[in-house]
């Protein structure tokens, strides 16, 4: 990412160079001095916007990890079904009823490896942005030989230890992601521990609704359905505008269900389709209501 980043740049400072020939050295140093900061500024909102996009992206990799998890049970479920011995019990519509959550789970990931792509393809390298150089308005002038370096103010060069800060994630985002990549690699007790920590040292932090999440998702994926409640709960009271709200009220009522708690789990899932009608955990709402 730090490559595209400097790519960018001498791109555009080249531009800037070839453009500024024909003008005089007052001008061009005029003209360089103020279309650098241009450039340093547009740099900077690429590094924030890539920034949110990178987190976006792991954000949605975790979700999908967690997904096929869940799929993974529910199929176990089904295998465990068809091998009961007791035939006297009718298990289709049990059986029906997985394979249906099934589905609404596999579209679920079909969509968000969809955004997935979509934000892969936001990361990728763009053309160097067009800079419009001014034709100079006097009599045109043969190239002159540079002036004394005394009579022109260059910027001072970054030190090498801010250009290294630069090419690297911020504290907060690293501990997040090394939170993120032992959920990955299902070392749950690892992930709620790092996700913790996470939200007592970064108070305040725009994910922490999301740190709170998965500590619940940690729990469920767990079967420990009772503390993945609490979190999930924790979730939807601490941070009532974030964006994990649906996915939230979606898992709570789902350990809901699994604790056979069928009338709380149908009234969190109403909620979720009344609250929040266009999410994508509705959809899945809607279906998991028929069912109960």
């Amino acid at each position: 990412m730090h490559r595209i980043r400097q790519w960018m740049i001498l791109s555009m400072v080249i531009g800037l160079f070839c453009g500024c020939a024909a003008m005089n050295q007052d001008a061009r140093i005029n003209f360089l001095e103020g279309q650098m900061k241009d450039v340093l500024q547009k740099s900077a909102e690429w590094d924030v916007s890539s920034k949110d996009v990178r987190r976006k992206m792991a954000d949605f990799s975790s979700q999908t990890d967690s997904i096929q998890n869940q799929i993974q049970q529910l199929a176990g479920r089904v295998d465990e079904i068809q091998d009961r011995s007791d035939t006297r019990v009718n298990t289709a519509p049990v059986q029906q009823g997985i394979s249906e959550e099934i589905r609404n789970l596999k579209e679920h990931l079909s969509f968000l490896e969809a955004r997935v792509a979509e934000l892969e393809k936001t990361l990728s390298p763009t053309k160097p942005m067009n800079m419009e150089i001014p034709s100079s308005t006097g009599p045109s002038e043969s190239p002159l030989a540079p002036p004394p370096a005394a009579e022109i103010e260059r910027p001072p060069a970054l030190p090498i230890e801010e250009t290294r800060k630069e090419s690297s994630p911020p504290e907060d985002e690293r501990a997040y992601n090394e939170a993120m990549d032992a959920m990955k690699q299902r070392q749950y007790e690892k992930a709620i521990r790092q996700l913790r920590s996470f939200i007592k040292k970064y108070p305040g932090n725009e994910l922490n609704d999301n740190a709170q999440y998965w500590i619940g998702e940690s729990y469920f994926a767990q079967k420990k359905y009772e503390e993945a409640i609490i979190e999930f709960e924790e979730v939807i009271t601490q941070y009532p505008k974030g964006e994990k709200i649906p996915a939230a009220l979606l898992k709570e009522g789902l350990s809901f269900q699994e604790l056979k708690d069928t009338s709380m789990a149908r009234q969190l899932l109403k909620k979720l389709v009344d609250q929040y009608p266009d999410a994508e955990e509705a959809k899945m709402a809607r279906q998991k209501l028929k069912q109960l």
